[in-house]
């Protein structure tokens, strides 16, 4: 049962999280908990604290990431009643898991004390997701938040109760695992009502770190259960039981008992309570105390897991007390509780909150301060009578930790952390383009503005994600399974929905797409002689609409790019002087435009898992068609066709092989078979062997005639491929046929192996920059040793004899496929497909 928190994250690898905890160590969170679930690629998390102690936490100044990094929510309790549960919802992408433990989110709670750490997933208790999204609504519904960290919430619901009903009917008497909490009965009423699933209930074990001081909880709960043997755990070092003497109200003699642990010196802040029966054992732990407030009515938020078990998980050592204290309680009253604040920094510039409890209307001055610092300061912002205020931020301030908003006026002051949604929702980079964007929407263009979208472009590498391979490629059977997977057909307007689907980015998704379309039209710019501005209207994909209409009268224009050179070359002739100020901005874009290209393969190799991908291999499809497609007519005989034709080619080679997600694959294999077919049709000297390897290593699968056909015309179709006359839409996608039918140079050398090793008298006809090494297979095809090498991306030296190979010389054979090791004479081929070799009957013949 019992597992580390870090332990459970590294296994759940969450996509988002959601904690709640009563006292919260900002500084322990973000040392160990916050860089874990970056590491796992976590894209939200969020933090329900206890109002007082969410207060308490701001005075950590060291504090980098609350409210930017994460989402600080608390929760305003009255009186004495404190927001006590421990839990961390783990949201994965196929199933959830779910931890309810007795550890607050401190350095205590996860290292030093003795705690209780249980754990659930939806795939196996999906009843107990279901009442986890029951909490949820009930707490939503009885305490008050903000709209943002309300839907937030909401948000965790939603998903719980999507797992509880795809699990359908579920048998509640055969059910053995149950989620509590005291929003509307309390603890001690629910374990009660599922102790009547125990037959001849004997021995109730409390162990908790409270007590009453009469023990009366700990007596009112056997007797609802019907237990005639109390046990109460204590500490092994102290041995002190944790009641008045002269007080207790037990009616039965009560045994002290001690849990066996590898560390007995460790503070007990566990919370267990444990039925013995004699057909099982019932056990629910989680936060709940065995003082009355917090086992035996609702006042305060408490959540336990309760599971039915054929024998007690834990070992109890009878131990006599040495001494009888009682516990110490220091409730708050209301009138002493510490204001708290709750407070969110809208994308509009607002922040909006509420102090509780509410000191009633006045006038006060709101600062934000980031650690010792004061940022700004707002002088009479008005308290409405229930605690709510709203002002906007006028200032623009730079900032790099977290931020707090303190209110003062008269008695009052009132402090927390400022949740800035901007922050949450999006990256640096992104807020950036967020300015930009804006100010492109009010007509205004510069290069500034077009240089903080492509430094963003730049920035998608810093998003690593985990690999699930070490290559970051799949191996060559992935790449060619003749079968596949078959691709369901979709409309146009399917594929560009989901294409241009940017929901992953949040918030900044509406911004990220206007300014990828401005960039989409720059590049374009030269088919029209105009620079379309941000403030224009977009062109709404299928429709006939023009890019004259991107023009915009008033606003700075590029020189119109004429030929390939002017994009690609620094210092081409001005001819008009009275346009050099518009020449050297162009320049200054186009330098942009070439480091932002130049910058895509790495950015790449980094990350092609996130949601931007798809839409950023669409500028580079634009860039290459730029490029190769100036000239109109290249399979013409008597025409000058630059070799720049065959940059698509190189294209398809260098895309294909970075490790896409599943979702960008299929978002993405309609321009592949579209660039594929262009290759294939605009250049008679392309590869087309070459071409169908590139679009089989996409894939990850063989892809037929057919399906090539229809997907590219799907690309042809849409707005990037504008360069691609229409007329020649179906010529090109026909293309697709010749590339289906072609041999790939992978199974041509496959091929040529497979005769030389197992019938070398058969003739056959072998390319001559293969000959000396089919030579050297034939020659080694009866040695005991290994005939031959098969390399792949990280090999360092030669399989056959483990020589080192340099890393120019390996890259040079990884290109050729095939070369002959200077060391021990072996063939050595790159990238074969060990699943094919094998069909052939190689396998064990080589090494690699």
């Amino acid at each position: 049962m019992q597992k580390s928190l870090l332990s459970l994250i590294n296994e759940a690898k969450p996509r988002r999280v959601l904690f709640t905890t009563y006292t919260f160590s900002i500084s322990w969170f973000e040392a160990f908990i916050l860089p874990a679930l970056r590491n796992c690629g976590c894209e939200q998390i969020d933090v329900l604290v206890d109002a007082s102690e969410a207060c308490n936490s701001t005075k950590e100044a060291t504090c980098l990431h609350a409210g930017s990094g994460y989402r600080v929510i608390s929760v305003s309790m009255e009186g004495s009643a404190v927001f006590h549960p421990k839990l961390v919802y783990l949201e994965g992408f196929e199933h959830d898991n779910l931890v309810v433990s007795s550890a607050n989110l401190t350095l205590a709670g996860h290292g030093k004390n003795l705690e209780v750490v249980d754990a659930v997933s939806s795939y196996r208790e999906p009843a107990v997701f279901g009442e986890f999204a029951e909490f949820i609504d009930a707490l939503v519904g009885k305490y008050e938040f903000a709209p943002e960290n309300k839907a937030i919430l909401r948000t965790y619901e939603r998903r719980a109760r999507t797992l509880r009903a795809a699990a359908g009917d579920i048998d509640e008497y055969a059910r053995t695992t149950w989620l509590i909490h005291t929003l509307n009965r309390s603890a001690a009423e629910q374990f009660a009502v599922l102790a009547d699933r125990l037959t001849r209930p004997e021995t109730l074990t409390v162990l908790s770190p409270y007590h009453s001081p009469s023990g009366e909880p700990v007596q009112n709960l056997a007797a609802a259960v019907h237990a005639f043997n109390m046990q109460v755990g204590i500490s092994r070092v102290t041995a002190v039981a944790p009641f008045e003497e002269s007080q207790t109200c037990f009616v039965e003699p009560v045994e002290y008992v001690v849990v066996e642990t590898e560390d007995a010196f460790r503070f007990p802040h566990a919370k267990c309570f444990e039925l013995q029966a004699e057909d099982g054992v019932l056990v629910m732990t989680g936060s709940v105390n065995a003082t009355s407030q917090s086992l035996e009515s609702t006042t305060n938020v408490e959540v336990a897991l309760v599971r039915r078990l054929s024998e007690s998980p834990f070992t109890w050592t009878t131990i006599e007390p040495k001494d009888y204290v009682a516990c110490d309680f220091r409730s708050m009253s209301l009138t002493v509780r510490q204001p708290a604040v709750q407070a969110t920094w809208r994308a509009s510039q607002r922040i909006v909150g509420t102090v509780t409890p509410t000191p009633g209307a006045m006038q006060v001055k709101l600062a934000i301060w980031e650690g010792d610092k004061c940022l700004t300061t707002m002088p009479n912002v008005e308290l409405t009578e229930d605690g709510a205020f709203d002002v906007l931020v006028t200032d623009d301030f730079e900032y790099t930790r977290a931020l707090r908003v303190v209110l003062s006026g008269e008695d009052t002051t009132a402090t927390g952390w400022l949740n800035v949604e901007l922050q949450l929702t999006a990256t640096d980079a992104e807020r950036k383009l967020l300015r930009a964007a804006n100010r492109m929407r009010a007509g205004e263009f510069n290069i500034a503005d077009m240089g903080a979208i492509f430094s963003w472009m730049q920035t998608l590498g810093t998003k690593q994600r985990e690999r699930s391979s070490p290559e970051g490629q799949s191996s060559g059977s992935e790449q060619r399974d003749e079968t596949g997977v078959p691709r369901q057909s979709m409309s146009y307007e399917e594929w560009r929905r989901g294409f241009e689907d940017l929901t992953p980015l949040g918030a900044s998704a509406s911004v990220t797409r206007v300014s990828l379309e401005a960039a989409l039209l720059w590049i374009n710019s030269d088919l029209t002689g105009e620079l379309p501005t941000a403030n224009a209207p977009s062109r709404v994909t299928g429709t006939d609409s023009k890019p004259k209409e991107a023009a915009a009268a008033g606003t700075p224009r590029l020189k119109l790019l004429m030929s390939d050179r002017a994009e690609y070359d620094d210092d081409y002739d001005v001819e008009d002087d009275a346009d050099s100020d518009r020449a050297r901005v162009e320049e200054a874009g186009n330098a942009l435009f070439q480091k932002f290209v130049a910058s895509l393969p790495r950015a790449l190799e980094l990350d092609a898992h996130s949601a931007i991908v798809p839409m950023i291999v669409e500028l580079a499809v634009c860039a290459v068609l730029k490029r190769a497609l100036v000239h109109k007519e290249p399979r013409k005989a008597d025409s000058n066709v630059p070799s720049e034709l065959l940059v698509i080619d190189g294209w398809l080679e260098r895309y294909s092989k970075f490790d896409y997600s599943a979702q960008n694959r299929e978002k993405l294999l309609p321009f592949f078979c579209a660039m594929a077919c262009c290759a294939a049709h605009y250049h008679q000297d392309s590869s087309r062997p070459a071409v169908k390897e590139a679009l089989q290593r996409m894939a990850r699968r063989a892809v037929p005639a057919d399906e090539i056909y229809e997907l590219a015309r799907m690309a042809l179709h849409s707005r990037w491929f504008e360069r691609v006359p229409t007329a020649d839409h179906d010529e090109v996608a026909t293309s697709g046929k010749d590339i289906a039918e072609c041999v790939t140079l992978t199974q041509q050398l496959e091929n040529l192996i497979d005769i030389a090793v197992n019938n070398p008298a058969e003739k056959t006809v072998i390319p001559r920059e293969f000959e000396a090494v089919m030579k050297a297979v034939k020659q080694h095809r009866t040695s005991r040793d290994k005939v031959f090498g098969n390399l792949h991306a990280t090999s360092t030296g030669c399989p056959c004899c483990h020589v080192t190979i340099k890393p120019r010389e390996l890259n040079e054979i990884l290109s050729r496929r095939a070369a002959l090791c200077t060391n021990c004479q072996r063939a050595l081929f790159a990238g074969l497909d060990k699943a094919e070799l094998a069909k052939k009957g190689l396998a064990g013949r080589y090494k690699g």
